[in-house]
């Protein structure tokens, strides 16, 4: 074998070995005995194919997703490496094996509610889809020339555009979708409790979306840190420290995202039932439109004078004087009509 040869081969080990041996394992304790499943694709209660102890100790390698199937809609599911096999687990089985805390129940996925980038949140205020698509104008203009590789189709960036939820957090992962960005998966490490949020320490899934304008900085890193601040309804995302905003997220419930996909895909728009979020003092980052309401008509208020007057005047009856005078009026009308019958029966 040759120098040069031993030399190319040392050089490669240089290379790898470090990544073979840095590269950080990202575990999970089993809480609850948990069903797994095989098939990856279509999960279902039938489909079984056994049970992981609680207490057993597996590791992460993807970020939740839910099933296909009815009866397990919404119930996030995580892939997740079991005696040495890869099979798929209830996320809400798991937690972070070295966590120092956990996120609150209020973060975590709810269908009832949606963190949603909050640029989408601006359009829906300014009755204005186009917000979205300059938000991320270069992104929306690559994922486009995609769809039009090989022959030109004329796509609008809303026909694949839609209001769901951008970002959902598990103990154990934190999954973004972007429609035209990808998704991308962060598995949890460890949470800490700050002020106003959240330090964790995150290490990439093996599934990795394209477009996302923080993945060229942490592509190389094991394991790197991201903090989650809180402030109302609004949560901001930031890379290492605070100097670095990736994206405001807000909470929306499900009749907000209905609002805002008809903006999108072009019916009309009834803002009259819609709640904005809002930020821990109240405010909001746009303000929302007046809604035009059906005017009333005022009834005059009596003078205050007569305010005081009345207050002062002496008790009278409860009854006002129009229904006495019906009352008289009847009275008088009956004597005369008795006035009348008796003398003809007589």
């Amino acid at each position: 074998m040759g120098r040069s040869t031993i030399m190319k081969r040392f050089l490669l080990l240089v290379i790898f070995i470090p990544n073979l041996v840095f590269a950080e394992e990202i575990l999970f304790r089993v809480v609850e005995t948990t069903p797994f499943w095989n098939d990856f694709n279509f999960p279902s209660s039938e489909n079984v194919s056994g049970e992981i102890p609680k207490g057993s100790i597996v590791e992460g390698r993807s970020g939740m997703y839910f099933s296909r199937q009815k009866i397990l809609e919404g119930i996030p599911v995580q892939q997740v490496f079991h005696n040495n096999r890869k099979v798929l687990a209830y996320a809400n089985s798991l937690l972070p094996l070295e966590t120092q805390d956990l996120f609150d129940q209020r973060l975590l996925h709810d269908s009832g509610r949606s963190l949603l980038f909050s640029f989408y949140v601006n359009a829906l205020i300014s009755n204005d889809r186009e917000v979205i698509y300059m938000h991320n104008q270069q992104a929306w203009d690559d994922f486009l020339d995609l769809q039009n590789a090989g022959e030109y189709i004329p796509f609008e960036w809303w026909e694949f555009a839609s209001a769901r939820a951008h970002l959902q957090i598990a103990q154990t992962s934190l999954r973004f979708n972007s429609d035209e960005r990808g998704r991308y998966d962060l598995l949890v490490k460890n949470i800490t409790r700050i002020e106003n949020g959240y330090c964790v320490t995150v290490a990439v899934a093996e599934y990795m979306g394209r477009w996302w304008s923080w993945s060229d900085s942490v592509v190389e890193q094991d394991i790197f840190t991201i903090l989650l601040i809180l402030d109302g309804d609004y949560l901001d995302l930031y890379l290492y420290d605070t100097d670095n905003l990736i994206e405001t997220f807000a909470f929306v419930d499900n009749n907000f995202l209905t609002q805002l996909n008809n903006l999108i895909e072009g019916y009309s728009v009834d803002l009259s039932h819609v709640t904005y979020p809002r930020r821990a003092d109240g405010s909001m980052d746009i303000s929302p439109p007046a809604i035009e309401v059906e005017p009333v008509s005022e009834v005059a208020e009596p003078p205050a004078a007569a305010v005081g007057n009345a207050q002062n005047a002496p008790a009278t009856s409860a009854m006002p004087l129009w229904v006495w005078l019906v009352i008289g009026g009847g009275a008088v009308f009956l004597l005369a009509v008795v006035a009348v019958v008796v003398p003809r029966k007589r």
